[in-house]
This record gives C-alpha cells, sequence and structure tokens, in this order.
C-alpha cells in the first residue's frame, strides 16, 4: 500500500516537467512520427510560452545577425498598413526634397535663373518648389540651374525621383494585388457538449469581408508539453480528426468541432491536466479567394487559457428583415458564447 501511494502520488505531481500521468492517458496515441513536421522542436527548455499569436505570427525573435543582414525593406514596406506606408512616403518625399534644398543652398543659390524672390523664406520656397517640380520631372522651366555644381545636383535628383516613383509604383502594386482575405476568429476555444451530448472542442470563424471564399480546409494540431523520460518534458503533436475537415463554401460562419473520444489525444483529460500540458492548438486554414484567384494560408492559435468549459457558441445569423431573400450574418457575435443548460 505505501508503495502504491507512493505511485499514486508521483503520477499527480504538480511540476509540469513530469506529467507521468498525462502521457499514460497519451500513450496509445501516436504523435506526429517526427516532430520536424510540425517545424517546431521538441525540446520545451527551448521554447517560449507560445508558438504563435492568435493573428498567426510565430512567436520568433531573431539575432546573431546584423540588423541590415536581416531587413529586408521590401518586406517591410509591404507587410505595413496602408496608413504607415502612406505616412513612410510622405516623410520620405519631405526629407529628401529638404535635403536636396539644403545642397542646392550650399552650392549657392545665385547659380539660378529666374528667381524673383527678395526675402530669405520667399528664396527657400521657391527653391523648394523647384526641387519637387525636379524630383518629380514636371520641370515648369522658370527656374533654372545654370552653374555646374547645381546642375550636377539637379540631375541626380531628377533620376532619384525618377526610380522613386519607379519602386513606389511597383510597391503600390504589389500591395493592391496582395491576397488581404480577412477571417476573424471566436477569441476562445470551448471545451463543451454537442446537442447529441457529445464532449468536442470547438471554434468558429467568419469571413469578414464581402469576397467570396470558396474550398475551405482545416488543419488543427495541438502541442502538449508531457513527460517523456526522466529527463523532462517535451513537446508533442497531434493530429486532431476533425467533424469534417473541409467545406465547398463560406457565405456564413465555419464551427471546427474535434469530438474528444476513445481516439482523442484529449480523451480523460481533466482541465488542470490540459494546464499542466501546456496547451495550445495550432490551426492552418486554406481557402481559395475569388477575388484574387488564389489560395490562402491563414494561421491561428488558441492556449490552453483561451479554451472556454460548459458553454456554447451563440447563433450569429438570421433571416434578414422583410423576409427579404438575405441572411444576416452579425460578425459582432463571433465570439458570443452561452452557458450550457442555460
Amino acid at each position: 500500500m505505501v508503495v502504491l501511494s507512493i505511485f499514486v502520488n508521483l503520477l499527480r505531481s504538480e511540476n509540469p516537467n513530469y506529467n507521468w500521468l498525462i502521457m499514460l492517458k497519451l500513450k496509445k496515441f501516436s504523435p506526429f512520427a517526427d516532430y520536424r513536421d510540425t517545424g517546431f522542436g521538441s525540446n520545451d527548455k527551448a521554447q517560449g510560452a507560445r508558438f504563435m499569436d492568435s493573428n498567426g505570427n510565430f512567436n520568433v525573435f531573431r539575432t546573431g545577425l546584423p540588423w541590415w543582414k536581416k531587413l529586408s525593406l521590401y518586406q517591410w514596406l509591404l507587410d505595413m498598413p496602408w496608413w504607415q506606408f502612406h505616412l513612410f512616403m510622405i516623410l520620405y518625399f519631405s526629407v529628401l526634397n529638404l535635403t536636396f534644398v539644403g545642397l542646392y543652398f550650399w552650392a549657392g543659390i545665385d547659380h539660378f535663373v529666374g528667381l524673383f524672390a527678395e526675402t530669405d523664406l520667399e528664396r527657400f520656397t521657391e527653391v523648394l518648389f523647384f526641387s519637387i517640380q525636379t524630383f518629380t520631372t514636371v520641370g515648369y522651366g522658370r527656374v533654372n540651374p545654370m552653374g555646374v555644381s547645381t546642375g550636377i545636383i539637379a540631375s541626380i535628383e531628377a533620376l532619384t525621383g525618377v526610380l522613386t516613383v519607379a519602386v513606389a509604383t511597383g510597391l503600390l502594386f504589389a500591395k493592391f494585388s496582395r491576397p488581404m482575405t480577412k477571417l476573424i476568429f471566436s477569441k476562445q476555444a470551448l471545451h463543451t457538449k454537442t446537442s447529441e451530448g457529445r464532449e468536442a472542442l470547438m471554434f468558429r470563424f467568419a469571413n469578414s469581408r464581402d469576397n467570396q471564399i470558396t474550398d475551405v480546409t482545416a488543419q488543427v494540431i495541438l502541442a502538449l508539453d508531457v513527460a517523456v523520460d526522466d529527463s523532462g518534458a517535451s513537446w508533442k503533436y497531434y493530429n486532431l480528426e476533425l467533424e469534417r475537415n473541409r467545406i465547398n463554401f463560406l457565405p456564413l460562419s465555419w464551427t471546427v468541432v474535434h469530438y474528444i473520444d476513445e481516439n482523442s489525444p484529449l480523451y480523460k483529460l481533466s482541465q488542470q491536466e490540459i494546464t499542466d500540458a501546456n496547451a495550445e492548438i495550432l490551426i492552418l486554414i486554406a481557402l481559395f479567394d475569388d477575388t484574387f484567384a488564389q489560395t490562402v494560408h491563414i494561421r491561428h492559435s488558441y492556449k490552453y487559457d483561451e479554451w472556454t468549459w460548459g458553454h456554447r457558441f451563440a447563433q450569429m445569423f438570421k433571416p434578414a428583415p422583410n423576409k427579404s431573400s438575405y441572411t444576416h450574418l452579425e460578425l459582432d457575435k463571433i465570439s458570443d458564447i452561452e452557458k450550457l443548460g442555460g
């Protein structure tokens, strides 16, 4: 009895590095044959608190290289929001023109023909407008550089302007043509029971825009930090079988359901055991965006503290008023839940 008691206490150990009880429950389930199938490592001591954030960005901070070797200006400009892109272009345009104005004053504005300004402010304004006209290759022709130094500066500015317009045009086209499918996910995943009384883990998402989305597939991976031997814990990854992993169209919302039964790695795991195992579900959605005629991949993640027990999702669509042919999809209710039995 003493030996049995010691063994039970060991199984109930609160040390997350030795979740032996969880490992015993998972013994009959085979994780991915190779942890590299997911792209993440297995060593829990080499990982952060979360694999990816709720926006699908990998929680990886790269170090060891100088910043100029890691920086991709094209990617940075392409990924930034539109308002930041426009602000950057305005600042770039302003700083560059002010720089050339300074060079013209350094070379001497007495080498310009056509300046009618009398005060310093008026001279600065005229040279600034000349710089803008040269930069944009407008060149109205009233003010002209006559000296060699001002002519060289004006030529360099004209070339810089042409290159800037070409690059900016390419960036604008790339940003406009880039698929920008916007899915919204529920703020929490639900560990609940279906209307048939089956235990299940579920979440839902919907298209927040009016574009047409077809051929949607979902893959859900469960990551558990569990003990494998006396050396400590290790990440194990399980591909969760879904009620359905593909739908033809996404006009409304899709509630993705994983049934927790004898074939599920979550079977008989308590809420505390899931917490101790630092559980996280990694989600990969693939879909065809009709607007861009491209296949788009979207990622999402739910950590164990974003799981809610004993609730169900509230209805988020209904017939439109006046009995029209439309269905009213209420996107603001994507995360609305109701208590079971309520």
